[in-house]
């Protein structure tokens, strides 16, 4: 697996899924709540997104996990925006931080329950952290076109999010599900690929948001799940989690 520095052209294969992105030339304007210390060796990757969805405000809240905006995300289990429907999935863009205590914003999609919840308690949400599908801004999870799939044919990139049945699963079972695109990963700025410090930001901060845009208590159960690069996501969320949240 080769990893370049720069965001405008980067390639992963795995088992799975390839994704491929290409960016375009440097621009002049810079987006919001890129760590200072990466644009300093790369003015690239501070270009605002090709969503503006994902171009973060001038000011980003200071508190990590503070929702900055939302829209709703057609998704296979609910392709119309009808409200309260089951299954409804709306992309969030919130705050999370550096390792170095940078504020950025950061992105991902809450996926409200198709089934109902028959445990005991509160609704419980399960924040799920992406496997390795690449490092360009069109392979986010949240970006795909129903979040399953989608094909950008003026950069040639590829988003298949293979994990989504297990999205689908938990969300039948009753389960809130948060999905962390992880810092840099869909927003402007470098994505740190394998920092678990930033990603366990990443994945807790999307819960915090998560709840928050759900309208949900601060104290419902919360669990993370990820495999491969999501594997140590939801492991570094642990890690953090007394810490930092």
């Amino acid at each position: 697996m080769s990893i370049f520095r720069r965001r405008s052209a980067a390639v992963f294969s795995v088992t799975a899924v390839t994704a491929l992105a290409l960016g375009t030339a440097a621009s002049a304007v810079a987006a919001p709540g890129v760590p200072p210390s990466l644009v300093e060796s790369d003015p690239t990757i501070a270009q605002p997104a090709t969503d503006s969805f994902y171009t973060p405000p001038a000011e980003i809240p200071d508190n990590p996990g503070s929702l900055i905006r939302s829209q709703f995300a057609p998704q296979l289990l609910d392709a119309f925006d009808v409200g309260d429907a089951p299954g409804r999935a709306d992309k969030i863009l919130y705050t999370s931080t550096t390792q170095n205590g940078e504020k950025v914003a950061t992105s991902g999609v809450v996926l409200e329950p198709t089934g109902k919840w028959t445990g005991k308690g509160p609704t419980p949400t399960l924040v799920f952290a992406p496997g390795t599908r690449g490092a360009g801004d069109d392979c986010a999870p949240s970006r795909a076109d129903a979040q399953f799939a989608g094909v950008n044919l003026s950069n040639a990139a590829v988003n298949l999010n293979y994990e989504y049945p297990f999205y689908a699963a938990a969300s039948a079972m009753g389960y809130r599900v948060i999905v962390a695109d992880l810092i840099g990963l869909g927003t402007p700025g470098q994505h740190t690929y394998v920092n678990h410090t930033e990603e366990g930001h990443a994945v807790l901060d999307a819960a915090r948001a998560g709840l928050a845009f759900s309208g949900a208590s601060e104290d419902s159960p919360v669990a993370f799940y990820g495999y491969s690069q999501g594997g140590g996501a939801a492991a570094g969320a642990a890690e953090h989690a007394a810490s930092y949240a």
